[in-house]
């Protein structure tokens, strides 16, 4: 039965698209990975069963779409907001967070890939990444600096990268 070969292909590339989808924090990556093996399996299946021109009709479908996005994310890229890696020590990360969210609502930053984790001092960790708007985002980051270190229950802070 060849419907049963075109449900064995669906069930082993669930897998492997499952596979190529990685979290890491608040981050997502692979899905175009993913979606690329779904098409490439589908057109597999396609030209098994004979049907050619179909098969290369969405090959270049595939083709152009891929090309295209790639393009559009660079232009994407091009305009990124500048970041600042941070990763602070509190007593209390409660706390810490609150202030931290109105920190970034008041100087327009987005947080990212939060993280967060306990030291042998029973102290906690917080790991992030903070966008900025691009117009005068230097002042911006300072400012936000300036007021984070002074945060009660702040042990330490540290700059871990500048990306810009």
């Amino acid at each position: 039965d060849p419907a049963r070969l075109g449900a064995q292909v669906i069930n082993g590339i669930g897998f492997l698209g499952a596979g190529a989808i990685l979290r890491e924090g608040f981050t997502v990556r692979g899905l175009t990975t993913a979606a690329s093996v779904w098409v490439v399996a589908c057109l597999g299946l396609s030209v098994g069963m004979g049907y050619y021109v179909l098969t290369a009709v969405g090959t270049v479908i595939a083709f152009v779409t891929l090309v295209a996005f790639d393009g559009i994310q660079e232009k994407i890229r091009t305009r990124r907001r500048p970041e600042l890696d941070l990763q602070v020590e509190c007593d209390h990360m409660g706390d810490i967070m609150v202030e931290l969210s109105h920190l970034a609502e008041r100087h327009f930053a987005k947080l990212l890939n939060l993280s967060f984790g306990r030291t042998p001092h029973n102290t906690y960790i917080i790991s992030f990444r903070a966008s900025f708007p691009p117009h005068g985002y230097e002042s911006a980051q300072n400012a936000f600096c300036q007021e984070l270190a002074g945060v009660s229950g702040m042990i330490r802070m540290e700059n871990q990268i500048d990306h810009i």
